[in-house]
């Protein structure tokens, strides 16, 4: 493989455990962009997104959090 298919293969590994991660931590749905840019979860309580986001963030990950 060359570098840029390792690199790219490490990032979708990454992505793989934070869907991952987003549904053991109570997502009932968790979704990566095709181009895998960006993760979402549905969370059924604000409560918990808002936890759940602020744990990817504190791992520096950029986590935002919206309740409806």
């Amino acid at each position: 493989l060359t570098e840029q298919a390792r690199a790219m293969d490490k990032r979708i590994g990454e992505r793989m455990e934070q869907l991952e991660q987003l549904l053991r931590q109570g997502a009932f749905a968790a979704v990566m962009s095709g181009s895998g840019s960006s993760l979402f979860g549905l969370f059924r309580d604000a409560g918990t997104a808002f936890l759940v986001a602020e744990g990817f963030r504190e791992k520096d990950v950029a986590a935002y959090s919206h309740a409806l």
